[in-house]
């Protein structure tokens, strides 16, 4: 029998249909989501993040088939009276045909369980284009409350700004996200990230206290989850300095 160990999924940037920041905001983290997740499944190898946001045109296939994906997600988001629309394609790059597509029509609220249900949805769909079932389901989301994670990703997108003020507004954020859910990891992780950026790039003359506590906030996330990639490349930075 052959095994195809080299299926490969991108997903692309969703389309925001109104200029709401929140949901905008919002649909990010969810790409971001849905990337990390399904990267968590043995046999699939997903394209990064920072490789699908470089494409800005979804109709032009010619820069797309380069980031060498079998299949490729699609998706929109609109809001249709106080419901939220969320539109997602599955198509075979190499003949452009859609293999699958969904319609969902949720409040904000239901947005972690909808993440789910696409996940469960690409992953079952792809193993009928294996030969051999290699995608095992290998994680266990952890639920969280909405408030929380929005919180979380404002303060990740300070923390791409690289500023002063921006890395203390980032930590409010991810205080905030805290205060909502003590065991968010991700919100730790947020921390740490903040002073890694200072001990790391800027504030030298507090060399020793920004090294402390990026250290001290990716140990608190690993220990609520061991698989925080995220925390633990930067225990990696810490240990190793």
């Amino acid at each position: 029998m052959t095994i195809n160990k080299n299926i490969s999924v991108a997903v692309l940037p969703f389309e925001v249909f109104n200029q709401n920041q929140r949901l905008k905001t919002l649909i990010h983290g969810l790409t971001e989501d849905l990337i990390t997740n399904l990267s968590k499944f043995v046999g699939l190898s997903v394209v990064s993040q920072f490789s699908t946001q470089q494409i800005k045109d979804l109709t032009n296939f010619d820069e797309i088939e380069k980031l060498g994906a079998n299949f490729l997600v699609f998706g929109s988001i609109r809001n249709i009276a106080d419901k939220l629309r969320i539109t997602i394609q599955l198509i075979k790059s190499n003949d452009r045909s859609v293999i699958y597509s969904g319609q969902h029509n949720i409040t904000v609220a239901e947005i972690f369980d909808t993440q789910d249900q696409l996940i469960q949805k690409i992953v079952s769909t792809l193993q009928k284009e294996i030969d051999y079932n290699l995608l095992s389901y290998s994680y266990k989301k952890e639920p969280t409350s909405l408030a929380a994670y929005e919180d979380w990703l404002m303060g990740m997108d300070c923390l791409k700004k690289g500023t002063f003020d921006s890395d203390k507004q980032a930590r409010e954020y991810f205080e905030a996200a805290l205060k909502i859910d003590p065991h968010y990891a991700p919100a730790y992780t947020g921390l740490s990230l903040s002073h890694f950026n200072e001990w790391s790039c800027q504030n030298w003359d507090q060399w020793n206290d920004r090294h402390h506590n990026a250290h001290k906030y990716a140990l608190k996330a690993v220990e609520i989850d061991k698989n925080d990639y995220r925390a633990l490349a930067i225990l990696g930075r810490t240990y190793l300095f």
